[in-house]
């Protein structure tokens, strides 16, 4: 997973979970749109600069392996969205993005 970067748009749903659709540079998915779905597991106040911590469950699907389940942890401050998607102890990858709207969230990634 080396120098993987790519971009992933989530629909948040009416019960806070992330769907969304992803796609990057690694050469077995290489023009493949693949999915995500995130569940809120909690949800951490907003700290004296206003940015708050959200914590998802999150499963994405990953040919030609099958999926990888790990956590997504968004900072969030206004419409500005810091990315971390890590599983076993490890970040996977990181990312920006913003809200795009009232209902979507558009991150660029990049594997760490």
């Amino acid at each position: 997973m080396n120098n993987v970067r790519g971009i992933v748009l989530y629909d948040t749903e009416s019960d806070n979970t992330l769907n969304g659709v992803y796609t990057n540079n690694d050469p077995s998915v290489w023009g493949t749109i693949l999915g995500e779905t995130a569940r809120l597991v909690k949800s951490y106040p907003n700290t004296d600069n206003g940015t708050q911590l959200l914590e998802y469950d999150c499963f994405y699907f990953d040919f030609p392996t099958g999926g990888v389940s790990c956590t997504l942890l968004l900072e969030v401050n206004g419409r500005v969205y810091k990315a971390k998607w890590l599983a076993n102890g490890k970040t996977l990858f990181e990312g920006e993005g913003f809200k795009m709207n009232e209902r979507q969230i558009a991150i660029s990634y990049w594997s760490v």
